[in-house]
């Protein structure tokens, strides 16, 4: 497994420049980054919201290359004013969403995650949980041919109910399992449709992640490798630890990876309270992040050369 890791501006880009986050990155011994393109498109004056985007997206891509940082993933916006409805309508994407692909290919990147679209009310019918699920392939289906277009890979991120509106007894959560991440992959049926891995929102839903990326094999396109303890209610479970540091067995993640031949970054999704660091302190975590898991890949490849 080629080992090339990648690090989310996530918590970095509230209150930094896209420059400075791939300077930080640079710093801390990145050679690649998830570009949080989300976080452009979320207020008015967001640069994605101006009729001269692309010139923002050029000089990113410019200043990352020239600094040795390539755009390994990006993320979507996700922030949607309209989900699904109550009725279970939803609206087709709109030109942002067509903008966020053809910023990814300027970005020289072909993996773009997107979290699935939710109806953030309870659904104890089974039937109608099916629905959510039908809703989104018909709205990812309505980007293929931009995606086939631009060259840009769509990836289905596996979500938690983050709102906590399920009850015990309800359907499981749309998109939580691995089965429903099949389900949509399979229904769109194309090279172009992947998943996007985040294992600390599979670790509170209770998923077998090392069979989750078996089950998912040539299609698990990127990861968002963060760590947790679970489900903790009514502790907000989705804690975006540096990996080490919560329960997961990365061990046996590592396995996984490396058994169905996962050729895309190792990407690090971990906030882990990044916001309130200094500069310094951000660098200081990035690194030990970096160093943590370069270290668990080294221990599993010893074990293996040990078996």
């Amino acid at each position: 497994m080629k080992a090339i890791f990648s690090a989310s501006a996530r918590d970095l880009c509230g209150d930094m420049t896209a420059e400075e986050c791939i300077d930080l990155l640079a710093e801390a011994g990145y050679t690649a980054m998830d570009f949080w393109l989300n976080k452009y498109c979320e207020k008015a004056d967001g640069p994605m919201l101006q009729s001269d985007w692309r010139q923002f997206i050029e000089r990113v891509a410019k200043y990352a290359a020239a600094k040795g940082i390539a755009v390994g993933q990006v993320h979507a916006h996700w922030r949607l004013e309209t989900e699904i409805r109550e009725d279970f309508s939803c609206d087709l994407p709109s030109e942002l969403i067509f903008n966020n692909i053809e910023a990814c290919a300027m970005l020289n990147c072909k993996r773009l995650v997107f979290h699935p679209l939710q109806r953030w009310l309870r659904m104890p019918d089974e039937a109608d949980r099916r629905k959510v699920l039908d809703a989104n392939v018909r709205y990812f289906g309505s980007l293929l041919p931009a995606a086939e277009k631009y060259g840009v890979e769509i990836h289905i991120e596996n979500l938690f109910d983050h709102h906590h509106v399920w009850q015990e007894g309800d359907p499981v959560f749309p998109f939580g399992q691995t089965e429903d991440i099949l389900y949509l992959l399979d229904r769109l049926n194309s090279p172009m449709v992947k998943t996007c891995l985040d294992t600390g929102h599979a670790n509170i839903n209770g998923v077998d992640i090392p069979a989750a990326i078996r089950a998912y094999g040539k299609r698990l396109g990127s990861l968002h490798l963060n760590d947790n303890f679970g489900r903790i209610r009514p502790v907000y479970e989705d804690l975006h630890l540096f990996p080490g540091n919560g329960r997961l067995d990365w061990k046996a993640i590592i396995r996984a990876l490396r058994e169905v031949g996962y050729e895309g970054t190792f990407n690090f999704e971990c906030s882990n309270g990044m916001k309130s660091m200094t500069r310094g302190q951000r660098l200081v975590g990035l690194r030990f992040a970096r160093e943590m898991f370069e270290q668990m890949l080294r221990d599993a490849e010893y074990e293996k050369d040990a078996e």
